[in-house]
């Protein structure tokens, strides 16, 4: 869950270093899983403490086996562990495209430019028109002309 957990885990900031998912990650959480079925083993809890070297040996197991499994077909695999990134980063609140665009398409500009026409920059100066709105309405509208391109 830290690495996805919201918008600034660690697997969704360093994304060069998630995206795919890597074989020694998988590892990793096999072993971690590993490690918490053992704690249930005897059908009771056993609180027990992860050391390194105590799981080591499971974690390389781990691996060699995700390695063994994504070099059946290295290109499907590499295909659904970019998934499994997509979809961490999605529960994680993620949208698909973060990205802004450069520049406004001149239909926009077009329209912004009309809004500024009358008005001086100097807010107190200017009256108030019925139309015009708060400044949170503003704001919102230029979002909204934004958001529709």
């Amino acid at each position: 869950a830290i690495w996805f957990e919201h918008k600034r885990s660690h697997g969704v900031v360093f994304e060069k270093w998630f995206k795919p998912v890597r074989a020694e990650t998988i590892a990793l959480i096999f072993t971690l899983i590993d490690f918490a079925l053992d704690g249930w083993s005897t059908g009771l809890h056993v609180k027990a403490a992860l050391y390194e070297k105590e799981v080591k040996s499971r974690y390389q197991v781990f691996r060699t086996h995700v390695n063994q499994w994504k070099g059946l077909n290295e290109s499907i695999v590499n295909n659904m562990l970019t998934k499994l990134f997509e979809r961490a980063c999605r529960d994680a609140g993620v949208a698909e495209d973060n990205s802004v665009q450069a520049a406004l398409d001149e239909d926009h500009l077009k329209r912004m430019r009309e809004e500024l026409e009358g008005h001086t920059g100097e807010t107190d100066s200017e009256a108030d028109d019925e139309g015009s709105g708060t400044d949170e309405e503003m704001v919102a509208e230029v979002v909204d002309t934004v958001d529709d391109q």
